[in-house]
C-alpha cells in the first residue's frame, strides 16, 4: 500500500517537474523537503531515485532525462501529471466503472 508520505512526494516531484525547465536531482529534492506537509523525516536522494525509476516504469509517465540539460522533463508536453495521478487512484481505489467512463472523457 502507498503512504502518504509517497502520495505527497508523487505530487511534488511531478510539480517541481512542471514548474522548472529541467530541474535535477538536487533540485527536486530540495522542493520535495521544503513542500511536504508532514516533516517527520527529511526524504533522501534515495527516495526520489526509486520514486523517479517509478513514475516512468508503473505509472507510465512520459519522463526522460537530458543529458545536455542535466534535468528531468516530459517528452510529452501535452502531459499533465495529475490527470495520470487521478486514473491510477482510481484503479487503486476501484471506483465504479461509470466514474471510470467520465475521468477517460476528461
Amino acid at each position: 500500500m502507498i503512504t502518504k508520505q509517497k502520495m505527497q512526494r508523487i505530487c511534488l516531484i511531478n510539480t517541481a517537474i512542471s514548474m522548472k525547465d529541467h530541474p535535477t536531482k538536487l533540485d527536486i529534492l530540495e522542493f520535495v523537503n521544503r513542500g511536504l506537509i508532514e516533516k517527520i523525516n527529511n526524504v533522501h536522494m534515495s527516495s526520489i531515485e526509486k520514486d523517479l525509476h517509478e513514475l516512468r516504469d508503473i505509472w507510465d509517465v512520459p519522463l526522460e532525462y537530458s543529458k545536455k540539460k542535466n534535468g528531468y522533463y516530459y517528452s510529452d508536453p501535452k502531459f499533465q501529471w495529475w490527470q495520470n495521478f487521478m486514473k491510477y487512484w482510481v484503479d487503486y481505489i476501484d471506483f465504479p466503472d461509470e466514474l471510470m467512463e467520465l475521468i477517460d472523457k476528461k
